[in-house]
């Protein structure tokens, strides 16, 4: 063996060594967002089975199919789940599990992650969860509109219900309108993100990580996308607003919930909870003038293809998703 080749042989395994991993018994659930399709997250897919994953490209809650409520995308996501375990089990013994939300598809995934968890097999155990620019606190607080943060410009709240009125189910819960009425339950999201039941399947992962935007996400804005205060959203953008790539790594420690005092706000408690469970948060930053950084995070592939990844430059997520690959398939 040649000094240069082993040289590159432990380089390869310093930065990942994918190579060197089998991964031929890792499924990886793709979830896209809202109006998405299967094509979305081409590009992580490629990525992840060039290094041995057997992938599963949500296609169930494509286009319109994602308009009919959260709880209703996970059951979808589920069955897909139940369908291809069930097809490969000729091929693969699959013994790890992992979850991949873009925008929307991270509340998904995050609720389909409680329904298997109720019936999850023994043999499989959760490997990794991951979430890519996803209004985990919801999309109806102010700090967490584009025109908002950026403009000071407030929207009415009338404005919000007829916006969330033509995105169906699914807008009613981003926009948190579906308070219980009479039973007096509080919103799903809030729920999801302090309800036990849903928090401690996701603690079973081994690692919990998300991709957010610095600035210039029209759809999903930092603060809601990495569970952040409007104070350290605005510590951030002023300490890299001049930088590009991934600009900063914040670590959240595992921990055991707090019971919030009555006088909690919403976003505390939501924040709280979600923080919980430990996060790896990567805070990406794509400088320009245009707000669509909310496609480039996840290197969004649609057709005509072109016009996405040369004009409006999606492609230059490529490299987020690379790393991104790379950290889904390493050992934990």
């Amino acid at each position: 063996m040649s000094v240069a080749w082993a040289w590159g042989l432990l380089l390869a395994w310093s930065i990942g060594g994918l190579a060197l991993v089998n991964n031929s018994d890792h499924l990886v659930v793709l979830s896209h967002g809202i109006m998405g399709g299967a094509k979305d997250l081409a590009y992580l897919a490629e990525q992840l089975r060039s290094r041995g994953c057997l992938v599963l490209v949500s296609k169930a809650n494509a286009l319109l199919n994602s308009l009919h409520g959260i709880k209703r995308g996970a059951k979808n996501l589920r069955q897909e789940i139940d369908d291809i375990i069930l097809q490969s089990a000729d091929d693969h013994a699959i013994r790890r599990i992992s979850f991949v939300g873009n925008s929307l598809g991270g509340i998904y995934a995050r609720y389909a992650v409680k329904l298997y968890a109720e019936n999850k097999p023994e043999s499989v155990r959760f490997h990794k969860f991951m979430s890519i620019a996803t209004p985990h606190l919801a999309v109806s607080f102010d700090e967490h509109n584009y025109l908002h943060q950026e403009f000071g410009i407030p929207i009415p709240n009338a404005l919000k219900r007829i916006v969330a009125k033509t995105m169906g189910t699914t807008g009613r819960e981003l926009f948190m309108l579906d308070d219980g009425g009479k039973s007096k339950e509080e919103p799903l999201l809030v729920r999801m993100a302090t309800d036990e039941a849903f928090l401690s399947p996701l603690r079973q992962f081994s690692e919990r990580r998300l991709y957010a935007n610095l600035k210039h996400d029209f759809v999903v804005p930092l603060g809601t996308a990495a569970f952040l205060s409007k104070a350290e959203v605005g510590e951030l953008r002023a300490k890299h607003g001049a930088q590009s790539g991934i600009v900063e790594v914040l670590t959240t420690e595992p921990a055991s919930p707090t019971s919030s005092s009555s006088s909690s706000t919403l976003l505390h408690r939501m924040k709280e909870g979600l923080d919980s469970l430990g996060w790896q948060k990567h805070i990406v930053h794509f400088p320009g003038t245009l707000p669509i950084a909310h496609n480039k995070i996840a290197a969004l592939r649609k057709d005509p293809e072109f016009l996405f990844t040369k004009i409006l430059g999606t492609s230059e997520g490529d490299y987020v998703m690379e790393h991104a690959a790379l950290w889904l398939t390493a050992p934990s």
